[in-house]
């Protein structure tokens, strides 16, 4: 780790101290952090966590090959931000009601070095009521080969996947989403020239509206099983 990563590292961890001992009830959590290679572990308890906000409060995280693990517990946990970069991996798992996920990979804010947004791995657990993920990867870059799994267990879980895959044709993207319980609503659009598209969705109660839309890809694959009340179900494939 060069003596810039060093220094990024430290100020993240003293920061993170710094902000739970200060909001006891209310950890916020703003961070912009650029290199490759860089680990990163989040863990905040209570309520009205916070880990980004705004562009004036951010969370970038920017690099390839870097690694996040973001652990948040308790009620009306907000995580808002993006995180660049070819190779990442990054795991969110967060227990309790209100949770509001949003989290982008846009290829336009990366620096020099950086790459887009390929061959990336994410997952994102999700176990409590009044749930909301809008996950948006390759907005204005490939996301080539990259793999995303959402797990949701609770009630008035929403799910709004957006995913642009590669333009060279000889890879592809999938989503993996798995559903438990009242009032869902899963939406999941896929786009790119890749091998194929996939979206594999796995749902059990009780109202559903799940909607799939997939363009571009030579091959477009969609695996749907769905078990419960007042399904309705919509596939384009184009």
């Amino acid at each position: 780790m060069n003596t810039r990563s060093k220094f990024i590292s430290l100020l993240f961890i003293i920061f993170s101290l710094l902000t739970v001992q200060a909001y006891a009830a209310e950890n916020k959590i703003y961070i912009e952090q650029e290199g490759d290679s860089f680990d990163g572990t989040i863990t905040q308890s209570g309520a009205s966590n916070t880990v980004g906000s705004s562009t004036l409060s951010p969370f970038i995280y920017n690099g390839d090959n870097a690694t996040l693990d973001v652990t948040m517990t308790g009620d009306s946990n907000t995580m808002t931000g993006n995180v660049v970069g070819d190779g990442t991996s990054t795991t969110v798992d967060i227990t309790g009601n209100s949770n509001t996920i949003d989290l982008k990979c846009e290829s336009s804010i990366a620096t020099a070095g950086a790459g887009n947004c390929e061959s990336q791995t994410s997952s994102i657990t999700l176990d409590g009521s009044s749930n909301s993920l809008d996950i948006d990867i390759g907005q204005t870059g490939d996301a080539s080969n990259t793999s995303l799994t959402l797990t949701a267990t609770g009630n008035s879980n929403t799910f709004d996947v957006d995913m642009n895959s590669s333009g060279d044709g000889t890879t592809n993207s999938s989503v993996t989403a798995t559903v438990t319980g009242s009032t869902n609503s899963v939406t999941v659009n896929q786009s790119g020239t890749g091998i194929y598209n996939q979206a594999t969705i796995d749902h059990t109660g009780s109202n559903g509206t799940i909607s799939v839309t997939q363009s571009g890809s030579d091959s477009n694959i969609v695996n749907l099983t769905t078990s419960g009340d007042n399904h309705s179900v919509t596939i384009t494939q184009e």
